[in-house]
């Protein structure tokens, strides 16, 4: 009888394997290749933390800045983007600068009138979270868009150009070459991805003038990836740092054996997952419960909210049998049972049949 049992218990364990019910959490994926960013530390030295170029296109009005930023929480004011007027040892003035004070979005420059011209926001980012921050400057007026939404306007009633920059870009910092410890202590504190400066308007068509992807990955420079080849160079092999860039990954919700096509869902890394989002699935007999995230083996109800996205994952449909399907479902799982135990403990079977056939003869 005990070897029976043995026998029975594996059966029963090799079926859950090979059902699938037992998963092994699998490695996780590499990042996308080429979704790589920079991470600054705001070092206050002198050509520290950031990326610089040798020359610049000419700005003069109707331009777009643009930056993915993750902020770290580090409180002052942080320049992501900037192109300064002046900067040397004994005097540095600003040309324009984009990026946050406090966490809250900012956009400064320095007209032709060599007057400060600053548009501040009102909320500060999420920290730890990517956000595409958006400046724009038609000599006059300045507005600001996160994630694609207006958020402040500033009309400065009257008309001028930006002052001349000095011939660099820099992304990290506001100036390379100052010694004065207030302006060198504006660097960025946090991950920046796909800093660019076009000719245009946003929202509408834009011509891009200098764009960095940070696709490489490692190494001291970067490119730009417009023909104008405005390459950046990192300022030492440590900082800024190579890290996760801000371009979506993807959420795959499938929903087998119901037969529905999977739905894929775009999120930046560092999201906070709401599980299933807006997807639904049906099946006829079964109600949908929850998701199960195979590589970390945890189930949870449609539209909790989990853990940040880091990289691709895939959810799989948990169901539940309705009152009347359990019932069906239960009976055929029992036949089921009766049938394998029968296949597979054909000795058994037969000794049990021949007794009943004693005990009936006698």
């Amino acid at each position: 009888m005990r070897a029976h049992r043995r026998i029975v218990t594996a059966i029963v364990a090799a079926a859950i394997v090979a059902s699938g019910l037992l998963l092994t959490a699998p490695a996780a994926p590499a990042w996308a290749a080429g979704n790589f960013a920079l991470r600054f530390t705001g070092d206050t030295a002198v050509d520290a933390n950031m990326v610089a170029t040798t020359s610049s296109p000419v700005l003069t009005n109707s331009f777009t800045v643009s930056a993915d930023l993750r902020w770290d929480g580090t409180s002052g004011y942080r320049a992501a983007v900037s192109m300064p007027n002046a900067d040397n040892a004994g005097s540095s003035s600003s040309g324009m600068a984009l990026g946050l004070a406090d966490g809250i979005p900012f956009f400064a420059l320095k007209d032709s009138a060599l007057v400060g011209r600053v548009v501040v926001a009102t909320t500060p980012l999420a920290i730890g979270q990517w956000f595409t921050v958006t400046a724009t400057y038609d000599g006059q007026v300045t507005k600001i868009f996160v994630d694609g939404v207006l958020v402040v306007t500033q009309d400065f009633g009257s008309f001028a150009d930006l002052a001349p920059t000095n011939g660099t870009i820099l992304i990290g910092r506001e100036f390379s070459q100052s010694t004065d410890p207030d302006l060198n202590a504006r660097g960025f504190h946090g991950d920046i991805d796909n800093p660019t400066i076009s000719l245009g308007l946003y929202p509408a068509a834009l011509a891009a003038l200098a764009s960095y992807t940070f696709s490489e990955g490692s190494g001291l420079s970067t490119a730009d990836g417009t023909p104008s080849s405005y390459t950046g160079t990192l300022s030492s092999t440590t900082t800024p740092e190579w890290v996760q860039g801000s371009d979506p990954i993807a959420l795959t919700y499938t929903s087998a054996p119901s037969g529905a096509t999977p739905i894929t869902t775009l999120v930046r890394p560092y999201t906070p997952i709401t599980y299933g989002g807006a997807t639904t699935f049906a099946r006829s007999g079964y109600t949908l419960t929850g998701w199960t995230n195979a590589s970390t083996l945890v189930t949870v109800s449609p539209g909790d909210a989990g853990v940040k996205a880091l990289t691709p994952e895939t959810f799989e449909a948990v169901w539940a049998a309705n009152a009347l399907a359990a019932t069906g479902a239960n009976e055929s799982a029992l036949r089921g049972s009766l049938a394998v135990a029968v296949a597979v403990l054909g000795l058994g079977g037969a000794l049990v049949i021949a007794a009943r056939r004693r005990s009936r003869s006698s």
